[in-house]
Parts: structure tokens; sequence; C-alpha cells
């Protein structure tokens, strides 16, 4: 947000270039687990909800913890739900827009930026700015900022 905001305010735009930090690959992730000696068992179940480097962190730090990976994923998954529940609920008049957007996610993790009509756009750009959605400029495209299903 920081970054983004400097960005804007800033008067270098065409002096600035864009770096994509992505997803990990599932291959990578398999690597990392294996090296930290999680199961096959428990690297299968995460590669259908890991994504981000600071969840394999997570993950790892709550293993030593002694909580299990399910454990881990499952409270991920709640906060993220309860955190868009929050969000549908503290917008009431933005929710039926905002549904839509979040429909267009219901059979694909990628979503072109052109895919969106104009009267939902400002709700994009809402999903955005409270980090459900992230805009990948360099390929036009949007997209959950997590895989946690």
């Amino acid at each position: 947000m920081f970054i983004e905001e400097i960005y804007q305010s800033s008067a270098l735009e065409n002096a600035s270039e864009y770096y994509l930090i992505d997803w990990l690959r599932k291959e990578s992730i398999r690597d990392i687990l294996k090296e930290e000696n999680f199961s096959e068992e428990e690297i299968n179940y995460c590669l259908n909800y890991l994504s981000l480097p600071y969840e394999i962190s997570q993950l790892i730090n709550n293993k030593k913890l002694g909580l299990s990976v399910e454990q881990t994923i499952r409270q991920w998954i709640n906060t993220e739900k309860d955190r868009l529940i929050y969000l549908l609920k503290s917008n009431k008049d933005r929710k039926e827009s905002l549904l839509k957007v979040l429909s267009k996610f219901e059979d694909k993790i990628r979503v072109g930026i052109d895919d969106f009509e104009d009267e939902i756009f400002e709700e994009v750009k809402f999903l955005i700015k409270n980090e459900i959605l992230f805009y990948d400029v360099v390929n036009g495209i949007i997209k959950p900022t997590s895989i946690k299903k």
C-alpha cells in the first residue's frame, strides 16, 4: 500500500518498473516442505491451499509450535471467510455488486481486467484495495491474493 501511494503521488510514474512476485509453483512448495520434514500426506494437503512464501513460513512455524497442518489452514480459511463476511456486511449498499465481482472467480482463478463490466469496476478496485483481489498489471489479470479455498 505504501509503495502504491508513493507511486501514485510520484512524478516519476514513467520511470518506475513493476516486478511481479507471484504465487509459488507447486513443485517449489513441495521441495520446501520436504526440506522441512513434512510428511507426503501433509505436503499433498498443503498443495491445495498454499501459494505465497509467507504462508509457507507461517505453516512451518506453526508446526514447530505444535499446530497441525490442518489446524493452521483451517484457521486461515476461517479468518479469510470472516474477513470477507465483515467486508460484505460493512458495505451493504455494495454487497450485490461485490458478490457479482467475486462470482467471476467461481470457475477460474484468473480473470482478465476486460472481463469486468464498467458498472462493477469500482467494486473491483475496492476488493483490490482491501487485499481480497490482486491486480497483475504486467499480465492484465485480476486474481485472489491467495489460493486458499
